[in-house]
């Protein structure tokens, strides 16, 4: 018999069967040696039939009548031979090249993703095979890809479920339907464990106003919200560091205390610590982006949320060998409760342009403003009714005001808490406030953290704050004081809504006290009223004999 053009003897088939066994590695036309020998040796020594080999080595029935019925010599032949196989991805030739030839260094799994997006009805078949085509094509066409650079990365423990997200920023140009070209920006966020992603799109570049309406898109998307963001010390987000104390621009600072965020920044020129959204900005310009034609934004952000369900989170991960949408499943349950639509009160509420005198005109009619609100021309605010009520947000969707609608036309509707009382300066009305206390510096440290926290409305605070000392005895200003600092309430309304709780439950308490001490002087007086026992009566004619 010949085997891989040697003549052999069964005692040389054994040899080879037993060496082939041990090799790592193994071809199909050695496999198939393996499987020969076993066949044979199942039918001659066990007497087995071909039923029984086929059950017994897992293989078709026709394949062990294939091999039992084959000579020696058309074994040899049979292996030895090149067997030509249609490929089944070869009616995609041409798409495929023209792929390749728009962009050398389009990754198989790109090209996977523009067959499944232009062809509904493309058959199931592995990766593996999609990038054999790939390099079939390559190689038949001559189409190499130009070198580029590797980057190498230190592979670090699987973070905890929630327990953190990378946020980053992308541009990228791309070619138009009418020939010309336009560069793209795009806002990237992760989950660090499922690797489960989210993009978005515009054709500007990104303002902390649009960083803060992605957050909330990514948030929604996940439904949820992870312990920690990991970002870049991008300027959209932080405008100076010092050793680690970080300035946040007034938009994200504001946002990140709203959504009770916590956010970590990486050392400058330190991409590597957050590597895991590094990799996803690479995947979507060269899985999503690559020879893809821009029509608009909005058609793009389409397509990108089809390519994240098909690809980006439908697709098995290289590195976690999981698929991120059902590692999401899992991870949603750790992420902190996402309330609330931020993102669609900018969107949905219209824009109004903000008076000197720190007022809006809204159908014909004026409507107060917290005074600071004005910050020069161009000032905006967004406007929503509902119910009847208006709301009106800052351009960041912070609420600053709510009023009635007015039915009639041409009236000015003020809170009175908007006005504040220009007679007194600043420093004049806290010591005022600080004199008609008389105890230990626990309202110092509340006028303190409300200079901190609230330094748009000090004066009105402070105002409030006043009149709560005058109305409310020293006790009832002690607790509330207690109160509101241990749980950081720094508004004077919060510190009068305490106080008033605090006089109702004493009035409650007395009230029930002195209820309870009145029935007892009662019982007592209706049991002094009624003798328990009746004394004994003598007989007068008793007294009457004894005379």
């Amino acid at each position: 018999m010949y085997i891989f053009g040697i003549k052999t003897t069964s005692l040389h088939i054994f040899v080879i069967h037993h060496k082939l066994q041990h090799m790592k590695t193994l071809t199909q036309s050695q496999l198939k040696v393996i499987m020969w020998y076993k066949v044979r040796n199942l039918f001659k020594e066990e007497r087995l039939n071909s039923s029984k080999i086929a059950v017994k080595l897992g293989i078709d029935r026709r394949t062990v009548k294939r091999y039992l019925f084959m000579s020696e010599k058309e074994f040899s032949l049979y292996i030895a031979s090149d067997r030509q196989y249609e490929r089944k991805l070869n009616p995609y030739y041409s798409f495929v090249k023209n792929l390749l030839e728009l962009d050398c260094e389009l990754s198989a799994s790109a090209i996977e993703d523009r067959l499944k997006e232009a062809h509904p009805d493309f058959p199931v078949v592995s990766s593996k095979t999609v990038y054999n085509f790939v390099e079939y094509v390559r190689k038949k066409d001559n189409i190499p890809r130009n070198a580029e650079d590797i980057r190498v990365y230190e592979k670090i423990q699987e973070l905890d479920y929630g327990y953190e997200a990378q946020v980053d920023f992308g541009e990228c140009w791309m070619s138009k339907d009418d020939g010309g070209r336009k560069k793209i920006y795009f806002f990237a966020m992760v989950l660090c464990r499922s690797r489960y992603k989210f993009v978005r799109f515009q054709d500007r570049p990104y303002t902390g106003k649009d960083a803060v309406v992605c957050h909330d898109m990514a948030f929604s998307y996940f439904q949820g919200i992870p312990q920690r963001l990991l970002y870049d010390q991008d300027s959209l987000f932080i405008i100076n560091e010092n050793l680690g104390d970080y300035l946040l621009t007034n938009d994200f600072g504001q946002y990140r205390d709203e959504r009770k965020l916590n956010v970590v920044f990486c050392r400058k020129a330190d991409p590597e610590s957050k590597g895991k959204i590094e990799n996803v900005v690479k995947f979507i310009k060269n899985n999503f982006l690559r020879a893809r034609t821009l029509y608009d934004t909005d058609r793009l952000n389409q397509e990108a949320l089809d390519w994240l369900e098909r690809t980006g989170n439908g697709k098995e991960h290289a590195g976690t060998r999981r698929i991120p949408k059902e590692e999401w499943v899992i991870e949603r349950e750790y992420l902190r409760l996402f309330e609330g639509d931020y993102y669609t009160m900018v969107e949905s509420a219209r824009r109004y342009t903000v008076r000197k005198d720190n007022s809006v005109n809204y159908r014909s009619c004026w409507y107060s403003l917290p005074l600071g609100t004005y910050k020069g021309k161009g000032t905006e605010v967004l406007l929503k009714e509902e119910k009847g009520i208006l709301l009106i947000n800052d351009v960041n969707g912070s609420l600053l005001a709510s009023h009635p609608v007015s039915q009639t036309q041409g009236v000015f509707v003020c809170n009175t808490s908007h006005r504040r009382d220009r007679t007194v300066t600043l420093e004049v009305l806290k010591d005022e406030v600080v004199t008609l206390y008389s105890g230990s510096d626990i309202l110092k440290n509340f006028i303190f953290r409300i200079q901190r926290h609230k330094s748009r409305y000090v004066r009105e605070n402070l105002t409030v704050l006043r009149a709560v000392l005058t109305e409310y005895n020293k006790d009832e200003i002690d607790w509330s004081l207690t109160y509101c600092t241990e749980n950081k309430l720094w508004n004077s309304n919060k510190l009068k809504e305490a106080a008033e709780h605090y006089r109702k439950q004493s009035s409650a308490l007395v009230s029930i006290t002195k209820h309870h001490y009145q029935a007892n002087i009662k019982t007592q007086i209706n049991v002094y009223d009624k003798p328990m026992y009746t004394p004994s009566v003598s007989d007068i004619n008793i007294y009457d004999h004894a005379m």
